[in-house]
């Protein structure tokens, strides 16, 4: 059998992985190897910071997603493109061992790149895995005990304004969650008033959700608005410190919270290969083949594949965007391919049109786009759950997380 070998446990590398066993184990040796052992459903994260869903409803354990698959996990170190292998360390002593491979996945996703403005990596928060989730959870409770309890009113300030930089949909999301849990637990805190708290998100553009149309970015700044959330849109960030971020327009937001969702990068894997890269991602024909090689291919967001059903439509040259949506069909795609690439037929290029974008704004309220009509408010925000719902990528964390969502509306 042809050995397959999948590096990354996203939604790229996961769902691919499970369609090829289920289409063709009898032909394929397949294998996916992640340096950690769940998988992490991203969308999620902002609810599980904020206390509405459990830790356990947003990841997943491989080797229970991926029965009859072999799972290894270990740290991914090195690629040898010539001769077919690559090298991992695993276990307590990170032992190198080399694998071997016919065909080759690359599903590694992209880094946080706290590197673009001065002070971001030492003070600002992230929000790409469980870990993140836990720390800005527990930070934000404990900047509440302290506020509750000091008597240095330039801190407390300091500890109840809380910011987000980034008006994306990761950012939307985050700063409406964090304020719905704050002022889920305010009344257990007797010292702390809701007119002392604020919440900032900075967003470099003219409007939220500059991937959207503008009535929708509108919505959104009118919803937080009306919740209380302060909006700075055309406000380039120059500095963060551990109490402060500096924006060009000479405004000083003194905080001991930021959280950052700007900012991602090639992993250093791929950008120490020989792959050829643009915008940071490996260059992939219309078929997901790495450009120049005929048996390794790449998806997800750490690719930069052509979509040639807006390249029909547009006549311009288009590629994926980097959300769990084109991941996931990029994955069918490619496990089409690779067992007709093995059948000696003919690829089938990626050509796939967006069912839409949502994001969740809080406070049961959403915004988005589906099929070309657009949505906004409690009904936006219940489509919102029910999209990413149908990802998850077991029944069982389906049916908690729905009964979790229930009981949270009820």
């Amino acid at each position: 059998m042809k050995k397959i070998l999948i590096l990354g446990g996203g939604f790229g590398g996961v769902f691919l992985a499970k369609k090829l066993y289920r289409a063709s184990r009898k032909n394929f040796d397949i294998e996916l190897i992640s340096d950690n052992n769940y998988f992490v459903f991203q969308p999620l994260l902002p609810e599980v910071a904020s206390g509405a869903i459990n830790a356990e409803d947003a990841v997943s354990p491989l080797r229970k997603l991926l029965k009859g698959v072999k799972f290894r996990n270990a740290e991914i170190k090195d690629i040898n493109l010539k001769n077919r292998k690559v090298l991992v360390l695993q276990g307590f002593r990170k032992r190198s061992h080399w694998i071997h491979f016919d065909h080759l996945v690359i599903a590694l996703g992209q880094e946080s790149n706290l590197d673009i403005v001065k002070g971001l990596r030492e003070h600002a928060f992230t929000i790409r895995n469980l870990k993140d989730a836990y720390n800005i959870r527990n930070h934000i409770l404990s900047c509440l005990e302290l506020a509750d309890v000091t008597k240095d009113q330039l801190l407390k300030k300091r500890l109840l304004n809380f910011v987000v930089i980034g008006g994306g949909f990761s950012g939307v999301e985050t700063i409406g969650e964090i304020k719905e849990m704050v002022d889920r637990v305010i009344n257990y805190y007797p010292n702390i008033h809701s007119e002392e708290l604020q919440f900032h998100i900075v967003e470099y553009a003219n409007r939220l959700l500059p991937e959207l149309d503008e009535t929708l970015g509108k919505y959104t700044k009118k919803v937080f608005l009306e919740n209380k959330i302060i909006v700075h849109c055309e406000s380039a960030l120059l500095e963060v410190t551990g109490t402060g971020v500096y924006l060009d327009n000479e405004k000083i937001i003194n905080t001991n919270t930021i959280i950052s969702t700007i900012g991602s990068t090639v992993s250093k894997l791929i950008s120490q290969s020989k792959f050829k890269l643009n915008k940071g991602k490996i260059i992939t024909n219309e078929n997901l083949q790495v450009s120049g090689y005929k048996n390794i291919w790449a998806l997800g967001d750490c690719a930069l594949v052509p979509n040639k059903k807006e390249n029909e439509e547009k006549k311009i040259k288009t590629y994926a965007p980097p959300t769990a949506q084109f991941a996931v069909r990029q994955s069918q795609f490619l496990a089409e391919n690779l067992m007709l690439l093995e059948s000696q037929k003919k690829l089938k290029p990626f050509k796939y049109q967006s069912k839409g974008s949502l994001a969740s704004l809080g406070s049961r309220k959403g915004i988005g786009k589906i099929y070309g009509i657009t949505v906004r408010g409690l009904f936006a925000w219940i489509i919102w759950r029910a999209f990413y719902l149908s990802f998850l990528p077991s029944f069982s964390t389906k049916i908690r997380v729905l009964l979790g969502w229930m009981l949270e509306f009820i």
